[in-house]
């Protein structure tokens, strides 16, 4: 169940969308000012942000810059206003929300709209089920993956300094994020040997290296992506969620011709369509 915050001065509109998406299923919280609304995030978990951009000593900018900062910047933000202002539409999207709704777009536009999103972004809660192995003999990199998983409340996961102690534990992993230079041994060693004995895992190289051959030949060897450090913390995720999307899309096309086989098998065992005894 999505649980939305919803942060504006006016009683009114408040409860016309608190009325609208709690019909239909979401949790909705409230606030009139933003310290209300740190109030609220302190003790709720909290999916998605709706917000005013003016409040009476502060506008959305300054709660933005804060969320941020703070433990609360995985947290998607839509501005919800009827300021028509492009400079301000330009400084928000700037600082990174995900839309700017018009307050003239009807309720059942906007849950809609929400409704699309917040199931496209159920994609996170299937990552969490999955197994994740990150290689890199950097314990500030580690700590940095470690700190954006975490802030998506993404836990299964195992950090690994050295690629010797990965090779005893391929088999239970579906995502691996791998140095492309480690000490002991090497991103494009990794890389074949994860491909050899896990066909249709995700494969992602983190690395400093940006030389397009080098970029080219780990792609061609059987990586999946690559993403060049220093890395942004949303595209870092965005990287994350398009490949656990393509592996997700692989498992569920792998189950559909194994039950495709099996009536086949069927088929033939029973020409004549008679169950089996």
């Amino acid at each position: 169940m999505t649980t939305i915050l919803h942060v504006d001065s006016s009683d009114f509109y408040r409860k016309v969308l608190h009325n609208k998406f709690s019909e239909n299923g979401f949790v909705y919280l409230e606030a009139k000012d933003i310290d209300e609304a740190y109030h609220i995030l302190e003790v709720q978990v909290v999916d998605v942000i709706f917000t005013a951009v003016e409040f009476a000593y502060q506008d959305s900018s300054v709660f933005i810059k804060r969320l941020n900062n703070s433990k609360y910047r995985h947290i998607p933000v839509f501005v919800i206003t009827s300021t028509q202002s492009q400079e301000k539409r330009e400084e928000l999207f700037t600082l990174g929300i995900i839309d700017y709704i018009n307050k003239s777009t009807s309720p059942d536009d906007i849950l809609r709209y929400v409704k699309y999103y917040t199931s496209h972004d159920n994609l996170i809660e299937r990552i969490r089920k999955l197994r994740i192995a990150v290689v890199d003999d950097s314990p500030m990199v580690l700590s940095m993956i470690k700190k954006i998983f975490e802030l998506h409340r993404i836990t299964n996961v195992d950090y690994y300094k050295n690629a010797l102690d990965l090779d005893y534990t391929l088999a239970f992993y579906d995502i691996f994020l791998v140095d492309y230079i480690l000490e002991e041994s090497t991103g494009e060693k990794i890389v074949r040997n994860i491909r050899k004995n896990k066909k249709n895992a995700v494969i992602i190289v983190v690395s400093s290296v940006h030389n397009s051959k080098t970029i080219a030949n780990m792609l061609s060897i059987g990586a999946d992506d690559y993403i060049v450090k220093p890395f942004d913390l949303d595209v870092f995720m965005a990287r994350i969620k398009t490949n656990a999307r393509l592996y997700f899309l692989v498992k569920e096309l792998e189950e559909k011709n194994k039950e495709l086989d099996e009536l086949k098998q069927q088929s033939t065992a029973n020409p004549d369509n008679q169950p089996p005894a």
